[in-house]
C-alpha cells in the first residue's frame, strides 16, 4: 500500500509497516506491547514467549510497532511462512540453519568444530557463506533455485545430524554476545494445528525453545496440550483478544482521513460487523468505499452489499463448524479450554477458531474463554423457519429504515410463496444468510467496476481470484481486464498457467514468474493440486503481498482449494464469473474503442498498444459467440 498522508488508505486489512506507523496506529494493546518489551529487555530471562492472536487480530502491526524501536529489534529473524519451500521437515531446519550461520558469520565465531559444508554439501571445511547461499540464495534464478531444492534435500536427509549442529552454533552465539541476545520466529501463526507442515515444523519449533525466542502463533497454537506442543519449557503465552467498537471505529476514521466525516454512520456500523476484528473491518470498507461513486444503488444496499462481498471472500466453500457447538457458545458466550482440543473433534471448536468463525474477546476466566459468533457467519446457523434479528443487523435495518433501502436491488425475491410481500426484516435476513456454498455471481461488468480501480494504478498492490466455468469467456474476459488496465498508463502483464498435481513443481514456478518485471501477474490454474501444494501456497501468503495478482481457477476445483486456503483467503477477493458478458458489452462499443485507440498507437510499448490488442481479442469472442447464436 502506498501511503497517503491525508486521504485514504484501504489495503486488505495487512499489517502497517513503518512508514504508516505514525499516522495509521491506533494504540489499542498498551498492556501487551509493555508486557513484550519487559520480556525483551529483561536479561535474566531466557524463556520464550508465544505471542497468538486469531487472524487478523492485529498482532503483526502491534510487533512492527514495537520493533521500530531499534533497541527492541531482535537478533534473528526468522520468517517460516516466506522462506519456506517443500514445507518439510529440511525445509524448515534450513530457515533456521542459514540464520544462525548468518549470526555466527557476524559475530565472527570459529564454526570449525563441524565440518558440515564439506561433508553435506562438498563444499570447502569453512566455507560456510556458500552453505547459506545453497540454502537460501539472495537472488532469484532457475539454476539457484535447483540448487536449493537439492541442498534442502540433503538437510532432510541428515536432519539428526543438522539439528545437533544447529544447536551447537545457536549455544555458541548465546555463550558470544555481549548482551541478552533473542530470536523472533515469525510466520507460526500461518500453520494449522492439524497440517502435515505443523509436524514438519515441530523439530524447528523445539530447537528455538531452548533459547530466549518470541513465537508469533495463532491462537489455536496457545491451547495445545503439552504432550503436543513444541513449544517446550513452558513459556509465556500473551493473548491478544478481539478489540471493542471504540477501537476499531478509530482504526477505520483513521483509514479514511480527511474523507471519515460524511460516513460516520456507515462506520459505525462496519465497526459492529467487524466483530472487533481489525481486519475484517478494514476489508468491508474497502469494499463499501469501492461501490461509493456507484449512484445506481442507494446506501444501504452499498452497506449491505460490502458485508455480503466480505463474507464471501472469507467464507465461500469454507468447511464449516456444528451448528450445535456455534449455538452453544452463543448461548454461554465463552468457550471452555477443555472443548478445544477434545478428543476425536477435528472440526468444531478447532476449526471455529483458526478459521475466524469464533471470536475471542478477552483471557481466560476460571478455565473459560469470553467469546462471540462472527457477525458476518451468524445468519448460517439460525433457525430457517424464524427470523431472528442479531444486534449487527437490527442496527442495519434500522440504518435502511432511516436511509431508505432498495431490496429490488439486493437481487432477492420480495415476494412470499403466496404472493404477499416479504417485511424488510425477511429480506434483509435471506440476503444475508444466502449459503456459503453459493456466494454471489457478479456480472464481469461488475467485477471490472471492484478491480478497475486497483489495475488502473500500479500504487495498488490488490489480488483476485476468480472462479470461472466457461474457458472461451474467461480468455475475453481476460482480455477486457487487461485492456482495461491499460486505458490511462502502460502497464505491463504476464499471464501464465500454473500447473499442479504430483509431478509438478508449482511453487517453483510462481517464485521464478514472480521474479520478473512486471505490474500485474496473471495465473491460470491446471491440474490436480496435491494438498501439500495448496497449503504452501496457503503459508506463503506474505509472500503475495507486494505483487498485483488475478488467480483464475476453474469454479469446480477452487471450491476444492478455498476450505486449505483459510489464511490465503484473508489476502485476496474472490469473484465468480457467470456469462454474462454478451449483456454487459455491444460489438458496436468495442468497435467503437478500437477506431479511437487504433489513432493513438505510436509504439507497441505503450498502453494503447496493449488496449487495442486486447480488444480485440474480445471482439473477435462477441463476434463468434453472437454469430452462433444468430446461426
Amino acid at each position: 500500500m502506498k501511503f497517503n498522508r491525508f486521504g485514504i488508505n484501504l489495503d486488505e486489512g495487512l499489517p502497517l509497516s513503518e512508514e504508516a506507523l505514525d499516522k495509521l496506529y491506533v494504540p489499542c494493546f498498551q498492556s501487551y506491547a509493555e508486557k513484550i518489551k519487559e520480556w525483551i529487555e529483561d536479561d535474566s530471562t531466557e524463556e520464550s514467549i508465544l505471542l497468538g492472536g486469531q487472524i487478523g487480530s492485529g498482532k503483526s502491526t502491534l510487533l512492527t510497532k514495537i520493533f521500530s524501536d531499534n533497541n527492541l529489534k531482535p537478533d534473528i529473524k526468522f520468517q517460516f511462512d516466506q522462506e519456506s519451500l517443500n514445507l518439510d521437515e529440511g525445509d524448515f531446519l534450513s530457515i533456521l540453519l542459514t540464520g544462525f550461520i548468518d549470526k555466527a558469520i557476524e559475530l565472527e565465531l570459529d564454526l570449525s568444530f563441524s565440518k558440515l559444508p564439506k561433508e553435506l554439501f562438498g563444499l570447502e571445511i569453512n566455507d560456510w557463506k556458500e552453505v547459506v547461499n545453497l540454502l537460501s540464495p539472495k537472488e532469484f534464478s532457475l539454476a539457484n533455485f535447483e540448487n536449493k531444492v537439492t541442498a534442502r534435500k540433503k538437510v532432510t536427509e541428515n536432519s539428526k545430524y543438522i539439528i545437533k549442529v544447529i544447536l551447537d552454533i545457536g549455544y555458541l552465539i548465546k555463550d558470544n554476545s555481549k548482551n541478552a541476545i533473542y530470536f523472533f520466529a515469525s510466520g507460526i501463526d500461518k500453520f494449522d494445528t492439524k497440517s502435515s507442515s505443523f509436524i514438519s515444523i515441530k523439530s524447528t519449533l523445539e530447537i528455538l525453545s531452548n533459547f530466549k525466542t518470541m513465537f508469533e502463533v495463532n491462537a489455536l497454537h496457545l491451547f495445545l496440550p503439552d504432550i503436543n506442543t513444541p513449544f517446550l519449557h513452558h513459556p509465556q503465552k500473551i493473548f491478544i483478544s478481539s478489540l471493542n467498537v471504540k477501537n476499531v471505529l478509530e482504526i477505520l476514521v483513521k483509514r479514511m482521513g480527511v474523507y471519515s466525516q460524511p460516513i460516520e454512520n456507515e462506520l459505525e456500523l462496519i465497526a459492529k460487523w467487524s466483530g472487533g476484528n481489525p481486519r475484517q473491518g478494514i476489508r468491508i470498507l474497502t469494499h463499501f468505499q469501492s461501490m461509493i461513486k456507484n449512484t445506481s444503488i442507494d446506501r444501504t444496499t452499498k452497506l449491505l452489499r460490502a458485508i455480503k462481498k466480505t463474507t464471501d471472500d472469507f467464507f465461500a466453500y469454507a468447511r464449516k463448524p456444528s451448528s450445535n457447538l456455534i449455538k452453544t457458545i452463543e448461548k454461554d458466550k465463552k468457550v471452555e479450554t477443555s472443548l478445544i482440543y477434545l478428543p476425536g473433534d477435528k472440526e468444531t471448536v478447532q476449526e471455529a477458531l483458526f478459521g475466524n468463525w469464533i471470536f475471542i474477546l478477552q483471557d481466560s476466566i476460571n478455565g473459560a474463554w469470553p467469546a462471540s459468533i462472527n457477525p458476518l457467519v451468524k445468519p448460517f446457523f439460525e433457525n430457517e423457519n424464524k427470523v431472528l434479528l442479531e444486534p449487527e443487523q437490527a442496527l442495519l435495518l434500522q440504518y435502511a429504515e432511516t436511509y431508505g433501502t432498495s431490496s429490488i436491488g439486493l437481487d432477492f425475491n420480495i415476494l412470499e410463496d403466496d404472493g404477499s410481500s416479504k417485511s424488510v426484516d425477511k429480506i434483509l435476513h435471506e440476503y444475508l444468510s444466502a449459503e456459503i456454498e453459493n456466494p454471489l455471481p457478479l456480472k464481469l461488468i461488475e467485477i471490472l467496476d471492484l478491480i478497475n480501480a486497483a489495475l488502473l494504478s500500479k500504487d495498488r498492490k490488490d489480488r483476485i481470484m476468480v472462479g470461472f466455468k466457461d474457458r472461451d469467456l474467461l480468455n475475453a474476459a481476460r482480455a477486457y481486464i487487461f485492456a482495461k488496465a491499460n486505458t490511462y498508463e502502460y502497464q505491463k502483464y504476464n499471464h501464465m498457467l500454473l500447473n499442479g498435481g504430483k509431478t509438478e513443481n508449482p511453487i517453483k514456478s510462481l517464485e521464478e514468474n514472480l521474479s520478473s518485471n512486471f505490474d500485474i501477474f496473471s495465473f491460470e490454474f491446471e491440474g490436480e493440486w496435491t494438498e501439500q501444494q495448496l497449503e504452501a501456497l496457503n503459508n506463503h501468503r506474505d509472500n503475495f503481498i507486494s505483487y498485483q495478482m488475478i488467480w483464475w481457477i476453474p469454479l469446480e476445483n477452487l471450491q476444492k482449494y478455498l476450505p486449505h486456503w483459510v489464511q490465503l483467503r484473508e489476502l485476496f477477493e474472490f469473484f465468480i464469473l457467470e456469462d454474462e458478458l454478451l449483456g454487459s458489452l455491444s460489438i458496436e462499443d468495442i468497435e467503437s474503442d478500437l477506431i479511437f485507440f487504433e489513432n493513438l498507437v505510436e509504439t507497441t510499448e505503450s498502453a494503447e498498444s496493449e488496449l487495442v490488442k486486447n480488444l480485440k481479442i474480445v471482439l473477435q469472442y462477441l463476434k463468434e459467440k453472437r454469430g452462433c447464436e444468430n446461426g
